[in-house]
């Protein structure tokens, strides 16, 4: 819904097009946000948990979270997160969870910026600098800004490439 609801704001807030032909849905399954007569924008993404989705479209490659604000991402980060940013998380000022869960989200959102796959995310980029409105996360030598707000015990996150 977020999508389309997208689809038909960057078309001039359209509401004539009937919602079954904005397809939102690449074959691959990445998300889209085509205009209401079908033609492509360039860069979309989008993301969803258990309270929100979200959704956004711009001209550079952009990757978006929302997560729950939960003590889960405590137990896997040996799975999601190196040696230094388990170092990072551990004594934040923002405390381990709410560290830990930015570590998540950036890569998350970094993942779906890039085209990596999650787990190769995890592996090839690393959080640098977290920040209550921003962390600095890295991949391929490049670092890139996390952007966070939080909402209703949610955090979103965007980062957006050049």
């Amino acid at each position: 819904l977020a999508l389309k609801r997208l689809s038909r704001r960057i078309s001039g807030n359209d509401m004539t097009t009937l919602p079954e032909t904005i397809n939102t849905i690449h074959a691959d399954g990445r998300p889209r946000c085509p205009l209401t007569d079908g033609r492509e924008t360039l860069h979309c993404t989008a993301s969803h948990d258990s309270r929100f989705a979200i959704a956004a479209v711009s001209d550079h490659p952009i990757g978006i979270d929302v997560e729950e604000i939960t003590p889960r991402v405590l137990k896997g980060q040996s799975h999601y997160m190196n040696e230094g940013e388990i170092a990072l998380v551990k004594g934040h000022p923002l405390g381990e969870m709410e560290a830990s869960i930015r570590v998540w989200s950036a890569k998350e959102a970094l993942s779906k910026a890039t085209g990596l796959h999650l787990v190769e995310t995890w592996r090839k980029a690393t959080v640098k600098k977290i920040g209550r409105e921003m962390s600095i996360i890295k991949v391929n030598g490049n670092p890139h800004q996390a952007i966070h707000a939080i909402m209703e015990e949610h955090i979103f996150t965007m980062v957006l490439l050049p």
